[in-house]
């Protein structure tokens, strides 16, 4: 067996879903099987899931999903995670599974959001992932992705706002998308005024604060509650999973050069266009993990759809480096349907198998036609490069377009030019707030130093127009602390996060 084909494929509405996890996940394993042409009856079955144990306090999650989908109990329920990849890290295990000639049936599904879950321990859980070295410097996920917005901005000369007017372009193309998606939860398109409206007033609360500046509460997604199942067969449907592969990043953003380039992405977006002979010129429909704002458009260019600096065009509609138009997120992304952390890598593949075969809205979607797009692929992320997934799902009998140079021209970020001098001058090249001013310091930054490494520290008297300018070493700004904060300090930055959160689910709840 050589091949690995789609069957049946299902997804719950994401959001605001007040049942038990297991009940959801089983729910939407069951119609990926009664959907299935092959048979309805699994050989094995992959779970992914985070943190049952620490969201919902749910233990022994593979016995309560198998129970709940009614298989005989000698069938095999294996449970992954691998944090915010793990629905994609299912369904490469449910891949290669299938390589051996099984029908596996893949379901990911993660709850975050429900009256018995406190959001400081949703919050608290999830900071979880970023390595310990980071945290305890205040590091939080936003904050990292509040880091990598600004080293964007100043490697390609990009005034703030003109970034800003780019992801309020972003959320409102991925909005009229989710207008149309019965699973997404977001649908509403933003006005100019709410999205700008970042700071309030004494009288009034601001209608979309800065999370980790330039990123807003509306660039950053929801966490809720959802499920995807997928089938994976070896007899032939009319969708191949033609390849899936993964590359590790480290953990640390200490130990990286860039936060605008994954080496993990490149990794794993190079073997597996080495694998399949396909390369991104064959690409036609695309549904890339947009958790933050930047994400894709970093994503892009490192999966060689855009070139260096070029992501946001590409995002925004333009043709890919190599000329042809590509579908970007028509489900919305998860800027749209939120992010149940372990259901959202598998539910991109049941979205990439609705698109290309024109089911539900996709059938009739204004500027795009499925009939002629042969080649999806999709891009699950880990934390912030920790560990990313790509994979490619093809037409039965859909005919390769040969490109040798477009199967090679990923390349690790490489520092040069400009990026040298920041290192000879000691140049603030990202910094970003902290969620609450923590003592003296009130926001967060990132030098390169000489071995290419990235340093951070905390900032005295965060300012957004310090990006580009060099660190001081004689107390005036900006000045900035290379030590950890203390234990109390790091419980204050995940409450005052904590409390954002809270404020963004209240306000969400409302819209």
């Amino acid at each position: 067996m050589d091949q690995v084909f789609i069957d049946g494929v299902a997804q719950s509405n994401f959001g605001k879903d007040a049942r038990e996890l297991e009940t959801i996940m089983g729910e939407v394993g069951r119609e990926a099987l009664d959907l299935s042409i092959t048979s309805s009856t699994p050989d094995i079955v992959v779970i992914g899931n985070f943190n049952a144990q620490g969201y919902s306090k749910k233990g022994s999650l593979d016995a309560l999903v198998g129970n709940n989908l009614g298989i005989p109990t000698t069938t095999n329920v294996i449970h992954v995670n691998r944090g915010s990849s793990t629905g994609a890290a299912a369904v490469q295990l449910g891949y290669q599974l299938a390589l051996g000639g099984n029908k596996v049936l893949v379901i990911s599904g993660e709850v975050m959001h429900q009256e018995s879950i406190d959001r400081d321990t949703v919050t608290k859980e999830t900071s979880k992932v970023v390595h310990e070295d980071d945290r305890n410097l205040g590091v939080t996920m936003p904050v990292i992705a509040g880091l990598a917005t600004t080293e964007y901005l100043h490697r390609w000369s990009i005034k703030e706002k003109k970034l800003q007017e780019i992801f309020f372009q972003i959320l409102n193309k991925n909005r009229s998308h989710g207008n149309l998606n019965p699973h997404a939860h977001f649908k509403e398109l933003i006005s100019k005024t709410d999205y700008f409206d970042n700071v309030g007033s004494n009288e009034n609360k601001a209608k979309n604060p800065w999370v980790a500046r330039p990123l807003t509460r509306n660039d950053c997604a929801g966490t809720y509650n959802g499920a995807a199942a997928v089938v994976l067969t070896p007899k032939e449907t009319d969708l191949k999973l033609t390849g899936i592969e993964s590359a590790r990043g480290t953990v640390s953003i200490q130990d990286r050069r860039t936060l605008i380039s994954l080496d993990s992405t490149v990794d794993a977006a190079l073997k597996l266009f080495r694998q399949t002979g396909i390369g991104p010129n064959n690409i036609g429909i695309v549904e890339l993990h947009d958790a933050f704002a930047p994400v894709p458009i970093i994503a892009a260019e490192d999966l060689g759809l855009a070139s260096r600096g070029k992501g946001a065009e590409f995002v925004l509609g333009k043709s890919s480096r190599y000329g042809q138009k590509v579908a970007y997120n028509l489900s919305g992304g998860f800027l749209c349907k939120t992010h149940p952390i372990a259901a959202s890598g598998t539910a991109q593949l049941v979205e990439l198998s609705l698109q290309m075969r024109g089911k539900e809205q996709y059938g009739n979607l204004e500027g795009y036609d499925h009939n002629t797009t042969d080649f999806g692929l999709w891009f699950s992320m880990h934390g912030f490069g920790f560990y990313n997934s790509a994979g490619i799902v093809q037409k039965t009998g859909a005919e390769i377009q040969k490109n040798e140079d477009s199967i090679g021209l990923q390349e690790r970020y490489q520092v040069r030019g400009k990026e040298r001098k920041d290192i000879e001058k000691r140049k603030l090249i990202a910094v970003t707030n902290l969620p609450g001013s923590l003592g003296d310091y009130s926001g967060i930054g990132a030098v390169r130093i000489e071995n290419e490494r990235l340093q951070l520290g905390l900032i005295k008297e965060f300012n957004p127009d310090y990006l580009g300018r060099p660190i001081s070493s004689n107390g005036d700004l900006p000045s900035i602390e290379f030590e950890p904060i203390t234990e109390k300090g790091l419980k204050q930055v995940l409450w005052e996060l904590g409390g954002k959160m809270r404020g963004m689910m209240s306000y969400r709840q409302q819209s």
